[in-house]
């Protein structure tokens, strides 16, 4: 047996962890569907001007040439810019995913503990936040006192002191560990 000493709800504070996590890329689908749309209307015009040339007098084939080039220009230009465009956004989203926490656990501490005879004893521990931590802890002990097993119990006695305490003065050995979440 055990003695645990947690918080009521753990579940809490691991769904708000779960939603920091999830990213929404639908602003980035929106943004990749507007630059397909400038590719295909820059596209379309040059097919617009290639269909020109060839339907254009010997005279005019020169100038229509010469919009060609300038439509061509100006697609590869359109090109650059979508590219350059989703680098950013790229490397904006790379940025958002590398400060998402990749464990809901901020730290654990562990330890064992041996009850010679004593009612109590106070450990000292880093600093926890006490509404994002738990005590997990298991026993060890062969005496009794009376018709009572000897069962030590483990609880916080504030954010950087657990207290183990039993019901009877016993040896028993006590492991204990504290897990803090995010």
């Amino acid at each position: 047996m055990a003695g645990v000493n947690n918080p009521p709800n753990l579940k809490p504070l691991i769904d708000a962890q779960s939603a920091e996590q999830a990213l929404d890329f639908s602003w980035l689908k929106s943004i990749a569907a507007g630059n397909k749309l400038k590719l295909e209307k820059a596209n379309t015009d040059l097919a617009a001007v290639h269909e020109s040339v060839n339907s254009s007098s010997a005279a005019t084939q020169n100038a229509v040439t010469q919009s060609v080039v300038d439509s061509a220009a100006a697609t590869n230009a359109a090109r650059d810019l979508v590219i350059s465009e989703l680098t950013q956004q790229v490397s904006t989203l790379t940025t958002a995913v590398n400060a998402v926490p990749k464990s809901p656990i901020k730290s654990i501490q562990r330890g064992v503990t041996l009850m010679q005879g004593e009612h109590w004893k106070e450990i000292n521990i880093s600093t926890v936040d006490l509404s994002k931590s738990v005590i997990i802890s298991s026993f060890e002990s062969a005496q009794y006192s009376g018709a009572y097993s000897v069962i030590p119990m483990v609880r916080f006695k504030n954010a950087s002191v657990i207290r183990i305490s039993q019901n009877s003065p016993a040896n028993s050995d006590l492991s204990w560990e504290v897990i803090e979440y995010v």
